[in-house]
C-alpha cells in the first residue's frame, strides 16, 4: 500500500468523524485565535484532514490519488 492510499485512508475516516460530530470539526479546524492565544499548534496539521463537505473531500481525496504518486516517485 503506498503513502498515498494510507492518507487518502486517514483523511477520509476523518472527515467522515467530522461530519458526524460537529465537536470533533470544531476540535480539529484551524482557528487562528485559538492557535496563537490558546497555543493549540496541532491546528495547523489537523485542519489538512477534515473538509467542509463529501464534495469537497472526493475532489481533494481525486487530486491527492492522481498526484500523490508522482510527489512519492
Amino acid at each position: 500500500m503506498s503513502f498515498t492510499v494510507m492518507i487518502i485512508a486517514f483523511t477520509v475516516i476523518i472527515s467522515f468523524l467530522g461530519f458526524n460530530n460537529p465537536n470533533v470539526q470544531n476540535k480539529l479546524m484551524h482557528t487562528p485565535y485559538k492557535v496563537s492565544l490558546l497555543k493549540e499548534y496541532y491546528r495547523l496539521l489537523s485542519s489538512g484532514f477534515i473538509h467542509a463537505d463529501y464534495m469537497h473531500l472526493l475532489f481533494n481525496m481525486y487530486a491527492l490519488y492522481l498526484f500523490g504518486e508522482v510527489v512519492e516517485r
